[in-house]
C-alpha cells in the first residue's frame, strides 16, 4: 500500500493462489397456509396488545413515580391514584392477552409445521 496526497492506494494484482468458493446446501420448505393463518402470523401475534401492555406499564410507573416524588393537593393525589390504578388494570389486560395472542400464534405455527398437509385434507 502507498499513499499519494494522504489517500491509501491498494494495488491490484493477479494472484497466485486462487478465491476458493464453497457452497452449503440448504432446505427449503414449503408449508401450505390459509389467507387468515398468514394474516395472523404476519401480524408478529398480537404486537398491539404488546404495544398497549408497555405503553400501560410505563404509565403506571411515571404515575407511580409522581405519587411518590411530589407533594400533590388531596384532590390532584386521588385523580393520580385512579389514573395508577387504570394503567396498571390496563397493564394486566393487555399483558394477559399478549401472552395469549405469542400462546396462539406459537400453537399455529407447531400446526402448520407438524400437519403440512391439512388443508388438503380438509378441501
Amino acid at each position: 500500500m502507498s499513499s499519494s496526497g494522504g489517500t491509501p492506494v491498494i494495488r491490484t494484482e493477479s494472484a497466485n493462489d486462487p478465491l476458493t468458493v464453497e457452497l452449503h446446501s440448504r432446505r427449503l420448505i414449503g408449508y401450505p397456509v390459509t389467507n387468515a393463518e398468514l394474516e395472523m402470523l404476519a401480524s408478529g401475534g398480537g404486537s398491539l396488545n404488546a404495544g398497549f401492555f408497555g405503553t400501560c406499564i410505563g404509565a403506571g410507573i411515571s404515575l407511580v413515580s409522581t405519587l411518590v416524588s411530589a407533594k400533590l393537593s388531596d384532590r390532584l393525589f386521588a385523580v393520580y391514584v385512579a389514573s395508577t390504578l387504570v394503567a396498571f388494570a390496563g397493564t394486566v389486560l393487555f399483558g394477559v392477552r399478549t401472552v395469549f395472542d405469542r400462546l396462539r400464534a406459537k400453537k399455529l405455527l407447531t400446526e402448520i409445521r407438524e400437519n403440512p398437509s391439512r388443508l388438503h385434507a380438509a378441501g
